[in-house]
């Protein structure tokens, strides 16, 4: 168990004004949903974006910094796993993916995130099957199939 949501944040703000880190809001709330209560995570990320600290730092800044799926595109593949056929997901999806370099473990970890916090919960045993078949060394274009069916 981490860190809860309230003193995560509290101490968020601590390090960022000790450090004189120049952050944004939602880039604070994004680095309390991608970090999941561990305070070392946390730590690593603002040292992280501090090094590359430009000017202000923004929730994409910190999305790209863990290399975490950003919100967009979990909506944008989200939407097509609703909304187009198998064929245009999947290669919404592989694009996404290819582009990116995101994991299909990323993908299939956010959109749990985003189905349990929905009124559409209905995926979720099959994401789970997903996720355990990648951690046991399967195939991610198989993955992205798996995950597409899941909707279609």
């Amino acid at each position: 168990s981490g860190i809860d949501y309230t003193h995560m944040k509290e101490k968020i703000y601590e390090i960022v004004k000790l450090e004189n880190i120049n952050i944004q809001d939602t880039a604070v709330e994004s680095i309390i949903t991608i970090s999941n209560g561990d305070a070392r995570r946390v730590i690593n990320l603002l040292q992280s974006l501090q090094l590359q600290q430009k000017s202000v730092i923004t929730s994409e800044n910190v999305y790209k910094m863990d290399g975490s799926p950003l919100p967009s595109d979990i909506e944008t593949i989200y939407n097509s796993l609703l909304e187009d056929s198998f064929k245009v997901s999947f290669e919404i999806i592989n694009q996404i993916v290819k582009t990116n370099g995101y994991t299909i473990t990323d993908i299939v970890t956010r959109l749990s995130e985003k189905l349990c916090f929905s009124d559409n919960p209905r995926f979720m045993d099959e994401l789970s099957n997903i996720e355990y078949n990648l951690s046991e060394g399967g195939s991610e274009i198989l993955a992205v199939g798996n995950l597409v069916s899941c909707f279609h």
